[in-house]
Formats: structure tokens, C-alpha cells, sequence
């Protein structure tokens, strides 16, 4: 069974600002280095389709026991949002070499000149007995993941991003 995951934040620029941002390569290869990876990479592409953003960062983690000998002390996280209007996109959050992902929407919502950015999704992780322990990990590695998300980006749109 999977878990609903819910995480609300607001940036202090009106949607098209906020899109030009996480559009831009060089605001992703930032975002990428974000949590001192133990390697990272981003790319933006472009298309018919709208936008393509892919994330890959390798992070040294410290689970809980019992997750241990199922993942280690380091995972892969590759992350893919593609973007089909300036106001929404599809996340996939996949790690690596484990049974489950995230699966969801971002959406960017004008509040006066600012923009809330409102990410949901689903955390599905395929290991019997221990899945929803593992979901309630992986939710908090996301939620780490998105803090770092608002803080560079609210830096990003005061002007020092660059």
C-alpha cells in the first residue's frame, strides 16, 4: 500500500519567474548539488511535450537499522520532472536499485506576487512487512530534499542565484 505524501511551500515571485528558475540549467545543477551529494548531475531539455528536467544525485544516508542491510549507507536517487505547462508537471522520484518510487505532480499557484508551490504524490515501496516504514523514510529524505529546494530557491529569486 502506498503512502500519500503532501509538501507546501511558498517563493516570493509570481509563477512565470518561478518556472523561468526551475527551467533554468544552471539553477538545476545547483539544486543537484544541494545536500552535499556524494556525486550529482542535472540536465534540462526541451521539447513538444513542454520541459524535461532530470536529477541524479548519489547521497550517503544513515538509516534505521532495519533498513541497513536492504540499501546500504548510500543511495541513487534519479528524479524526473517534466514540465507540460508553466504551471504543473509530473515528478518520478525512483531510487535505484530498490523496490519502490515516488510518483506525483508539482504545481506552481499565484498568492498575490508570490507562488505556492504545492508537491503530491504517492511513496510506494514494495517490501513486505517493513514497506510503510520504508515509505515514512523515504518521505523524510523528501522532505529534507524539498526544504533544500525552497531555501536555494528563494535565494535564487532574491538575485544572489546566480
Amino acid at each position: 500500500m502506498a503512502t500519500r505524501y503532501t509538501h507546501t511551500f511558498t517563493w516570493d515571485a509570481p509563477p512565470a519567474a518561478v518556472h523561468a528558475m526551475v527551467t533554468d540549467p544552471a539553477y538545476q545543477e545547483q539544486r543537484a548539488q544541494a545536500g552535499n551529494p556524494i556525486s550529482a548531475e542535472a540536465s534540462v531539455t526541451g521539447g513538444a511535450d513542454g520541459t524535461t528536467i532530470s536529477v541524479y544525485r548519489l547521497m550517503a544516508i544513515d538509516p534505521p537499522g532495519f533498513l541497513k542491510n536492504f540499501v546500504g549507507d548510500k543511495i541513487g536517487i534519479q528524479e524526473t520532472q517534466t514540465w507540460t505547462s508553466p504551471t504543473e508537471a509530473t515528478l518520478l522520484v525512483e531510487i535505484l536499485k530498490q523496490p519502490g518510487d515516488v510518483r506525483g505532480t508539482i504545481r506552481l499557484a499565484e498568492s498575490g506576487a508570490s507562488t505556492v508551490v504545492t508537491v503530491e504524490a504517492s511513496i510506494a515501496v514494495k517490501v513486505p512487512l517493513v514497506g510503510g516504514k520504508v515509505e515514512s523514510y523515504v518521505a523524510s529524505i523528501v522532505d529534507r530534499l524539498l526544504a533544500k529546494d525552497e531555501e536555494l530557491g528563494k535565494t535564487w529569486l532574491a538575485g544572489g542565484g546566480r
